[in-house]
């Protein structure tokens, strides 16, 4: 399969005459459009930058919401941790004053005396 030849070569560039030919650089209207590109380009990438800055804000911020419920959390237990607190202080102040009414009322005949005893090791052992 042949093609057909190509016109391209006989018809004039598009770019060359609408632009206005070789001295096209120094058209204001080009200047403009490549200044207007470039700010349009930096904001592009400001935007990105920002995006970005406000992602990772978002992300600490998720953290924080997740810290701040666990701390949450523990206060919500502080009363109870008092009540248990309460409850032990009252049982052992109980405790305490029966052992001590115990103590009161017991006599010397209710402790065995209490004696020192020397044992030679040798002796255990059958004196070898």
């Amino acid at each position: 399969m042949l093609r057909p030849p190509s016109v391209s070569g006989t018809r004039p560039s598009l770019a060359t005459t609408n632009l206005g030919g070789p001295g096209s650089a120094n058209n204001p209207r080009v200047i403009s459009k490549k200044k207007e590109y470039y700010t349009v380009t930096a904001l592009e990438r400001n935007a990105d930058t920002l995006r970005e800055t406000f992602l990772a804000f978002a992300k600490q911020m998720k953290q924080a919401e997740e810290g701040a419920e666990s701390i949450g959390h523990v206060l919500a237990n502080w009363p109870h941790m008092f009540a248990i607190i309460s409850s032990f202080a009252q049982t052992h102040e109980a405790t305490t004053t029966a052992l001590a009414e115990m103590a009161d009322n017991q006599t010397a005949e209710d402790f065995p005396p209490t004696r020192l005893v020397r044992v030679e090791i040798d002796n255990m052992h059958g004196n070898k």
